[in-house]
């Protein structure tokens, strides 16, 4: 090859080299944009929870006892006053029946005395010490009649059972709880809302509610009530929400419970990778500028900026490569759809 050939190829593939460098570092960088959407959005806040009765019953003895009969199991409806459990009571039964005996002694004794004191045969005090044996024979029946109810437990009303902590021949102390009842009266959600979405959360707001057991079904509640002080330790707020008629749900079961706070025909919204620290960048005039924005609604797909941008803004889509304040740049305006 001639010298006069190589030098121009030389020359060539310099100016080549140049002029990549040039598209790669100096020309203005080609970006995503998007103009944003007016759609349907909804503010929520999410809280966890659990599936409980609307009234929670406890049902314990108030006496240490063996557990001797079991008349009614987990998911058993009862009536009020019906005999759930009894408890070993074979020391309470004899004094009990020695007690009766007694007392059928001593008024036995009493009215004879009785007749006698009506003849003029006995004085009237025998009479009254005869009555007052009786009585107090009596009352002891009574007391032991009254203890032997301790060692049986009755439904306080009428409702299920959801839960039993007791085996047969088992020692039950005091208190110990061998039944949990709920009330006929429906089930409710209790959640746990952080501190700081509690400020959004109002009674009667609308609620919708999902179960993992039932991944395709949306279940929907109101709040009824707030709790006014809060945990300190799990910075969170008890919530109690009603809920419509779900026999599927069952108590115990864990809730995803997203509570409705605002919900907007007409949103402005933006992809959340636009956006970054609720801030977003502009283009005008072909020069990319920083712009806060005041979020509304939110998910993972996108959001709403109720100030800081018009409709008719241009937004670049993707906050990871802003270009500086005030930089030149090239853009493409893509089409981008709201997830439902």
């Amino acid at each position: 090859m001639k010298t006069s050939t190589k030098i121009l190829f030389f020359i060539f593939f310099a100016l080549l080299i140049v002029f990549v460098a040039y598209l790669f570092l100096f020309r203005p960088a080609s970006l995503q944009a998007v103009k944003p959407v007016l759609a349907p959005a909804v503010q929520a806040v999410f809280a966890t929870g659990s599936v409980e009765p609307q009234v929670l019953i406890t049902i314990a003895p108030k006496v240490t006892g063996r557990l001797t009969e079991l008349l009614v199991d987990e998911g058993d409806l009862v009536k009020s006053g019906q005999i759930l459990a009894r408890l070993e009571n074979t020391d309470l039964q004899y004094a009990l029946r020695e007690a009766r005996v007694r007392a059928s002694q001593l008024e036995s004794e009493y009215q004879r005395v009785r007749k006698l004191s009506q003849s003029g045969v006995l004085a009237i005090d025998a009479l009254e010490r005869a009555q007052a044996d009786f009585e107090a024979a009596v009352a002891v029946v009574d007391r032991i009649e009254a203890e032997a109810d301790y060692f049986q437990l009755e439904a306080p009303s009428k409702g299920t059972i959801i839960q039993r902590d007791g085996e047969l021949g088992e020692l039950i102390a005091a208190q110990q709880v061998i039944y949990w009842q709920s009330a006929a009266n429906g089930i409710r959600i209790t959640a746990e809302v952080d501190e700081e979405d509690i400020v959004l959360i109002r009674p009667g707001q609308e609620v919708m509610i999902r179960a993992d057991a039932f991944p395709r079904r949306t279940f929907m509640g109101s709040v009824t009530s707030i709790t006014p002080r809060g945990d300190p330790v799990s910075r969170s707020y008890r919530v109690r929400i009603s809920i419509e008629p779900a026999p599927e749900l069952m108590v115990g079961m864990t809730v995803e419970a997203n509570v409705i706070v605002r919900a907007v025909e007409e949103a402005l919204l933006i992809p959340a990778t636009a956006v970054e620290n609720d801030t977003v960048v502009v283009i005008r005039d072909s020069k990319a500028f920083r712009q806060e924005i005041t979020i509304g609604a939110s998910t993972e797909a996108a959001v709403e900026a109720l100030e800081g941008i018009k409709a008719d803004d241009i937004v670049l889509r993707n906050s990871y490569d802003w270009p500086k304040d005030g930089e030149s740049v090239q853009y493409l305006i893509t089409d981008w759809k709201v997830n439902k």
